[in-house]
């Protein structure tokens, strides 16, 4: 989860940029439309043809600016939505990691408790193992052998 949400991070940040980028870029065009200081500059230049090929080249160059423009505003709209979108992504998954890192941290302390209880009531094997010796001892003292079966045999 911590890469994914790194990477997360990385990707609003590039988007940040880009967007920063884009922005400038739209800038740059509307100061170039201000400094022609009409808003006609357009239409200037298309008729400013001297011949029909001059004319539809004009307009043809015109639609393209224009439509770059168009799509210059569109992208960068985009970025930002898709910005917010990662953005609102990433405060959810920071959300969720600490929920994860919540409910681990208590299934750490609940296991450590169930662990010293288990250490506190448990007997060790060592201990175990002298505990059988002294029973089998206690039988051999009884007069039990190695082939007797003990409560048959042997009481």
């Amino acid at each position: 989860m911590t890469t994914e949400v790194q990477k997360m991070e990385e990707e609003v940040i590039e988007s940040d940029n880009l967007i920063k980028e884009k922005s400038l870029e739209t800038k740059q065009l509307f100061e170039y439309l201000q400094v022609s200081q009409s808003e006609n500059l357009y239409l200037e230049y298309a008729f400013d043809a001297t011949t029909m090929t001059d004319l539809i080249y004009r307009v043809s160059v015109v639609q393209q600016l224009t439509e770059y423009n168009d799509n210059l505003i569109k992208e960068l709209e985009a970025l930002i939505e898709a910005n917010k979108k990662k953005t609102i992504e990433l405060e959810n998954k920071q959300v969720e990691m600490e929920q994860k890192q919540q409910s681990l941290t208590a299934k750490i302390t609940q296991l450590t408790g169930v662990k010293a209880s288990l250490n506190e009531n448990s007997i060790s094997v060592a201990k175990q193992i002298q505990i059988y010796k002294e029973i089998v001892e206690s039988y051999e003292k009884q007069g039990c052998k190695d082939h007797h079966v003990i409560g048959k045999d042997c009481a």
